[in-house]
């Protein structure tokens, strides 16, 4: 959104307009008393244009325009609430107070950045365990066949007759070892999935506390939008 900022023309008041991102109107207010702004103010003297940070692009809308910000004279600068402007050479300030009724509802929404990678790292844990099992239990096919491959090669003479019964052991140990685990992973695998899920849905939704409406459908913290779908609040992302 952008605000128009300037002198009143009758009453001599801070005079602020209000727009929206196609460019239409949204709000026309006046603040502060009948003739508390000088005439070095201009009646269209500045915009402040909101970002996404929550910050604000400050830029003079006419060449003659004088504004300082924190002492210095700029023309276009990005600007906070901390920031003190003056607005024509006889140094009018401005009041932050005059835009609030302006700005849409904000909130922070930097730390669902945070829930996102905690959930897609407990996910890839998740599914890291599964894979390094499989790999293990993959590896019980390889004792079996290598238990074979002596036993036809050597035949059941001397030492290596022990050494297949070995192989053909463990063999049989790492495959009952793994098809118990694998039972006992696979009913404990849907529990986990679900809880870190739980989890993820109760911390990911909108910042704002009359909303906290659920925002994970947008599965990566980049996709969210510039405002809550739900309550229309604007994110500082």
């Amino acid at each position: 959104m952008k605000i128009i900022i300037g002198r009143e023309e009758q009453g001599s008041r801070l005079h602020l307009v209000a727009y929206n991102d196609q460019g239409q109107m949204t709000k026309d207010i006046c603040h502060g008393q009948q003739q508390s702004v000088n005439q070095s103010v201009s009646r269209q003297h500045l915009s402040l244009t909101l970002n996404d940070d929550g910050s604000f692009t400050l830029e003079n809308l006419k060449m003659q325009n004088i504004t300082f910000v924190n002492g210095m004279q700029v023309n276009r600068t990005r600007v906070t609430k901390d920031d003190r402007i003056e607005m024509g050479h006889e140094r009018y300030l401005f009041d932050w107070a005059a835009i609030k009724p302006l700005l849409p509802k904000i909130h922070d929404a930097r730390p669902l950045k945070q829930v996102f990678e905690d959930y897609d790292q407990q996910i890839a844990n998740l599914n890291k365990r599964q894979q390094v099992f499989n790999a293990m239990r993959g590896g019980t096919s390889i004792l079996t066949m290598g238990a074979i491959a002596v036993g036809f090669i050597f035949g059941r003479d001397g030492g290596f007759s022990t050494l297949t019964a070995i192989l053909y052991g463990l063999a049989l140990f790492a495959s009952l070892f793994f098809t118990v685990k694998s039972f006992i992973d696979a009913s404990k695998l849907p529990a986990q999935r679900k809880r870190i899920t739980d989890e993820f849905r109760q911390h990911c939704v909108c910042p704002n506390d009359e909303c906290r409406h659920f925002l994970g459908n947008y599965q990566f913290y980049d996709n969210l939008p510039k405002k809550c779908p739900h309550c229309q609040t604007q994110f500082i992302k």
